[in-house]
């Protein structure tokens, strides 16, 4: 289940990605004004927001997604595992040069809970010694990753 400001965004970044037609500064705009909603912000508050020249989409498609990435994130505030992917997936926004993740480095996947140790204990090794290294840990890399 998604949120339909999430929906935007996603058709936003497919429309400048060449994916589908469509207006990607319209999806983004109706993303940011779903997300406003959402959180209960009222339209004399979101249209003056969107009026900004900071808001507008730039004219080349790197901009336009840096933008989009940095709305959706917003927008997916309290909806933390998507944010996480889409930061994983994207590297966007840009919060990997903020000092921080040289000493905290960017977790790649979340580990197994521990319940499968003692209830699946066999599927559980199984799944572990695809990861590259062969550890349960947040930094090994997951088949998808490799």
């Amino acid at each position: 289940i998604m949120n339909s400001d999430e929906v935007q965004f996603i058709l936003a970044e497919a429309a400048v990605k060449g994916l589908i037609s469509g207006d990607a500064d319209a999806y983004y705009r109706n993303g940011i004004s779903l997300s406003m909603e959402r959180w209960g912000i009222p339209d004399s508050k979101i249209n003056p927001y969107l009026a900004q020249a900071i808001i507008a989409l730039p004219g080349d498609n790197n901009g336009k997604l840096v933008k989009i990435a940095d709305q959706k994130w917003l927008a997916l505030f309290m909806v933390a595992s998507e944010a996480y992917l889409d930061i994983r997936r994207t590297q966007l926004p840009n919060i990997f040069n903020n000092g921080l993740l040289t000493t905290y480095p960017f977790p790649l996947r979340f580990i197994y809970p521990g319940a499968e140790l003692g209830q699946n204990v066999d599927a559980y090794n199984a799944g572990v010694a695809t990861l590259s290294p062969p550890l349960d840990n947040q930094f090994s890399k997951m088949w998808l990753l490799q």
